[in-house]
């Protein structure tokens, strides 16, 4: 069975790109009371359902090099 749902790595530390305006709406909507996370940071995904972006998560690296999953929401 085929899935509608597709990942896309859309962002990689420090690079700004036209991405960033579909992963703030979908923050927006998930988090409205909180701060919006700093998007120069870290990877960042896009989760789409056929064409229409429905969630995002960002991936942050520690200084000791580890990572952590710094958001993320649908």
């Amino acid at each position: 069975m085929a899935s509608h749902y597709k990942v896309q790595l859309v962002s990689r530390p420090g690079q700004q790109n036209k991405y960033w305006s579909a992963v703030r709406e979908i923050e927006i909507e998930t988090f409205s009371t909180d701060r919006p996370y700093d998007l120069s940071k870290g990877y960042w995904w896009i989760v789409y359902y056929k064409d229409t972006p429905v969630g995002f998560a960002g991936l942050d690296e520690c200084p000791d090099g580890t990572y952590f999953m710094s958001r993320a929401g649908v």
